[in-house]
């Protein structure tokens, strides 16, 4: 988590990476288990959120967006999770870590 977060403009500037998506359920994992962003929200983002009256993007550090995500809310996040993985394999390539910079704006 970005340990100086500061709001930024509403628009395209934030987006958050592949990588910070990861750590997000990878830290939570035990929590979040196979549930939805219908728990998701209001137990982890919005409490990681509250106290700095930020959204998840500039509470971790925002980025530019590359690729704009919408997606069903009752989805398992771990699966999810592993779509935007695979999405940013597919378009940074195969092999290395250049995926886990790919930016999104998820909505």
């Amino acid at each position: 988590v970005n340990p100086d977060p500061k709001p930024c403009a509403r628009g395209p500037g934030r987006a958050v990476s592949a990588l910070e998506l990861f750590t997000l359920y990878d830290f939570f994992q035990v929590f979040i288990r196979d549930r939805t962003m219908y728990y998701l929200n209001p137990t982890v983002v919005q409490p990681l959120c509250a106290a700095h009256r930020l959204s998840y993007a500039e509470r971790v550090g925002p980025h530019q967006v590359q690729w704009f995500v919408s997606h069903f809310w009752g989805t398992q996040f771990r699966l999810f999770c592993e779509s935007v993985r695979r999405h940013a394999l597919a378009t940074c390539g195969e092999s290395g870590e250049a995926w886990k910079t790919s930016t999104y704006w998820i909505c």
